[in-house]
C-alpha cells in the first residue's frame, strides 16, 4: 500500500483514554494511513489495548521502548514513518473522521510543507471548553514573509491585544494540529529536542516553519485536546523555569541567527512575560511540597534574570486585563512577597475547584 500520512500516537499510562483515541484514528475517511503506536515504557495495561487493536486493523502498529519522554517516542516515530505526510496525536486527544483526508488533500493542492487546522479544548469527559480557529484565509498557500509574520512572530510570542483574542492559542506551537511532509522533515533532519520537558512543540514548529516554502491552513475543528485529571494532577513541572531559560536562549539564537527585527524580539518578551506568570502559579502549586521560605525564594531568583526584568519593565501593561495588570504593577514594584501570597491563594482556590469537578 502506498502509505499517504503516517500518524504517530506516543502513549503512556493512557489505559483510560486509548480506545477513544484509536477508534478516532481507526475512523479516518483516509485509508491510506498508517498508525505508529509507540509505548515509552507504560506500567498500565496501555501496551495490550494497543496489541489488542494491532490485531484488528493491520495498519495499526505497536513499537515499545524505554522510557525516555514524548520528544524522543516522537523521534522514534519520524525514523520509523514511511508516509508522504507525518501527523502526531497524543494518545488522550481524539480527532474528526475526515482530518487527515482534508488535510492531506489541502497539502496535495496547494503543494505546501505543512498544513494546520483548528482544536477545541475538551473536558475529561470530552465536553467542550472551547473552540480554537485560525484568523487566516484558507484557500491560499502563504509564503516567503507571510509565514514569518503571520506564523513564526506568533510562534515566538502575541501581544498582549492578540492573545486577548485567543491569537496566542490559535497560533500555538502544538505539533498535534500540523501535517508536515516527510520528506521536508528529513531534509532538514528536524526533530524533537530531548532536552526539554516543555516547550518541545514550539521549538520544533518555528524550525519547521523557518524552512517552510509554503504553509497552508485548515478552519476546521477536527483535533480534540482533551484537558483530563491526570494533568491536572501532574501539572506542577519541578524543571519549569530551567525549560523556560533553555526556550529563550533558543528564541534568542533564532532571532540573531535570522537577523529578525525589534519585532520579534518585543514578541519574546510578551512570551516571558506571560510563561513567567505561569512559572510563579507553577511554583505554588499543591504538588509542589517544598517550604513557603523555598517557594518565595524560587519566585525572587526567577524575577532576578535579566530577560525577565527586562520584559515586564519595559512592556506597558495597555491591552492586559485588570487583574494582570495588577499583577504587572506589582511586579514592576518588586512586591514579591504580595505576589507570592496571590499566587498561594490562588493555587488553593485552584485546589478547591479541582476537587469539585473530580
Amino acid at each position: 500500500m502506498n502509505i499517504k500520512v503516517s500518524i504517530v500516537v506516543p502513549v503512556f499510562n493512557a489505559k483510560q483514554y486509548l480506545d477513544h483515541c484509536l477508534e478516532s484514528l481507526r475512523s479516518q475517511t483516509l485509508d491510506e494511513i498508517e498508525i505508529l503506536v509507540i509505548d515509552d515504557g507504560s506500567t498500565d495495561e496501555s501496551v495490550a489495548i494497543i496489541s489488542e487493536y494491532s490485531q484488528k486493523d493491520s495498519r495499526i502498529k505497536l513499537i515499545c521502548k524505554e522510557n525516555s519522554g514524548v520528544s524522543d517516542t516522537r523521534n522514534v516515530g519520524l525514523i520509523e514513518a514511511k508516509g508522504q505526510y507525518i501527523g502526531f496525536v497524543d494518545s488522550d486527544d481524539w480527532i474528526e473522521p475526515k482530518m487527515y483526508e482534508s488535510m492531506y488533500r489541502q497539502a496535495i493542492a496547494l503543494n505546501v510543507d505543512i498544513v494546520r487546522c483548528g482544536l477545541t479544548m475538551n473536558r475529561e469527559d470530552s465536553s467542550l471548553i472551547e473552540e480554537i480557529t485560525l484568523p487566516y484565509e484558507q484557500e491560499i498557500p502563504y509564503k516567503n514573509g507571510d509565514i514569518w509574520s503571520k506564523f513564526i512572530r506568533m510562534l515566538i510570542g502575541t501581544s498582549f491585544t492578540e492573545a486577548n483574542l485567543r491569537y496566542d492559542k490559535a497560533l500555538a506551537g502544538y505539533s498535534c494540529v500540523h501535517l508536515y511532509n516527510r520528506k521536508f522533515l528529513l531534509s532538514y533532519n528536524m526533530k524533537f529536542d530531548t532536552q526539554l520537558k516543555v516547550y518541545e512543540d514550539l521549538l520544533f514548529n518555528l524550525t519547521a516553519y523557518s524552512h517552510a516554502k509554503a504553509v497552508g491552513i485548515m478552519n476546521k475543528l477536527y483535533y480534540h485536546y482533551r484537558q483530563n485529571s491526570l494533568s491536572a494532577c501532574n501539572r506542577y513541572k519541578p524543571d519549569l523555569e530551567h525549560n523556560q531559560d533553555l526556550m529563550v536562549n533558543h528564541i534568542t539564537n533564532f532571532i540573531k541567527e535570522h537577523k529578525l527585527d525589534e519585532e520579534y524580539t518585543k514578541a519574546l518578551s510578551y512570551r516571558i512575560f506571560f510563561d513567567t506568570l505561569w512559572a510563579v502559579s507553577n511554583i505554588f502549586s499543591r504538588y509542589n511540597h517544598e517550604s513557603w521560605k523555598t517557594k518565595s525564594k524560587r519566585v525572587q531568583n526567577l524575577f532576578s534574570k535579566e530577560h525577565v526584568r527586562n520584559s515586564f519593565f519595559t512592556l506597558k501593561s495597555s491591552g492586559l486585563s485588570l487583574p494582570k495588570r495588577l499583577l504587572h504593577l506589582i511586579i514592576k514594584s518588586r512586591l514579591y512577597s504580595l505576589l507570592s501570597v496571590l499566587y498561594f491563594a490562588k493555587g488553593k482556590m485552584n485546589d478547591r475547584s479541582v476537587c469539585r469537578n473530580g
